[in-house]
């Protein structure tokens, strides 16, 4: 009797907050333009929370995304919606010691496997203050690579699973942890900056970069001001041929002044790699194109412009992808070579911030 008192007695006590509560904290573009729901669809976007009690909740409408949880700093599972369709409360900490507890739940899959919306969070017990974001802030723009597509495979034969594809162990997190940074990744598998990886000039990311959430054109307010943009695309522009010289380097070079207009204090950096190589695609002829080379002429001519433009902008080459380190699904990065790349961000970062 005692223990059915003191259960009913936490149900009780369970109280629905709205996702705009000002006690929760979010990181990443999320909608927020109405008062009872944020919308979620970039990788690793977050909310965040402290509340002093024994459970929480979250309010979730979605489809197959999976969010990573961690709890007082520690991992302590996954939220997978693509076993719940429609609109459901799902468990994010139970059992927890009567205290003062922090939850961060974050994205782990990109927009094309799921756009979410949180529609409120349940606290059995009561909020806290929120947390307190790091005042350093990082932006990815990028692809398939910086989303972490197949990175927690380890076979390159395997097709694209959203179960391999883990954010929160890609080069773009593992640097913004290791720097103590808030990240924002605007990132899409398959997106370039001219062309997509089939050949369309349909929603590139030049486009997708103005926009709050993926799928809906309604622009970002970029009042979010980050110490650095590191941008890591082309490899898509290149997937089945070498794009026009002057048409990828005129929509990349505009991309660029649209970044620097709007963040005129932020670093840019580069990057080329780690799926570029020498030896791929062929060209018609069958002789293979040297995209990693194209590319890093490209870089380096479209940032001696950017730099006559006043503009705080370096290249940086990742280390490719090699048989020695392996691969994840369909010859993407797995997360040692993840690690690798981090670590060399990690390092041009310090450099060029002074961090």
């Amino acid at each position: 009797m005692i223990l059915a008192s003191t259960f009913a007695l936490l149900l009780s006590c369970a109280k629905m907050h709205a996702p705009t509560a000002p006690q929760i904290s979010y990181t990443g573009r999320v909608d927020l333009s109405r008062t009872q729901r944020a919308i979620l669809s970039w990788s690793g976007t977050s909310f965040a929370f402290r509340f002093r009690g024994t459970a929480c909740q979250a309010r979730f409408r979605g489809t197959k995304s999976i969010y990573d949880i961690q709890v007082d700093g520690k991992s302590t599972g996954i939220l997978d919606l693509e076993h719940a369709g429609g609109e459901r409360l799902h468990d994010i900490a139970t059992g927890l010691a009567n205290g003062v507890h922090e939850v961060v739940v974050t994205k782990r899959t990109e927009p094309v496997v799921g756009i979410d919306t949180l529609t409120g969070i349940q606290i059995e017990g009561t909020f806290e203050k929120p947390p307190t974001r790091p005042s350093r802030k990082l932006e990815f723009i990028g692809n398939s690579i910086t989303c972490g597509y197949g990175n927690l495979d380890s076979l390159k034969e395997h097709v694209f699973s959203h179960h391999t594809e883990d954010f929160t162990r890609t080069y773009a997190a593992l640097s913004a942890k290791e720097l103590g940074a808030q990240a924002h990744a605007i990132c899409w598998s398959g997106k370039g900056v001219f062309r997509n990886s089939t050949e369309d000039t349909i929603l590139t990311m030049p486009t997708l970069w103005e926009r709050t959430q993926a799928t809906s054109p309604a622009a970002w307010n970029h009042a979010w001001h980050p110490d650095a943009v590191v941008i890591d695309l082309g490899t898509n522009d290149y997937a089945k041929s070498a794009p026009p010289p002057d048409k990828f380097e005129g929509v990349f070079l505009r991309l660029l002044e649209r970044i620097h207009a709007v963040h005129p204090n932020a670093a840019i950096v580069l990057v080329d790699g780690p799926m570029l190589n020498d030896f791929w695609p062929l060209a018609k002829d069958g002789k293979p194109i040297a995209s990693l080379t194209l590319m890093r002429a490209h870089l380096k001519r479209i940032a001696e412009q950017m730099r006559a433009r006043g503009a705080n902008i370096s290249t940086l080459s990742f280390t490719s992808n090699s048989p020695e380190v392996g691969y994840g699904a369909d010859w993407h990065p797995n997360q040692q070579q993840h690690r690798i790349n981090a670590k060399e961000l990690t390092q041009h970062l310090r450099t060029t911030l002074g961090w």
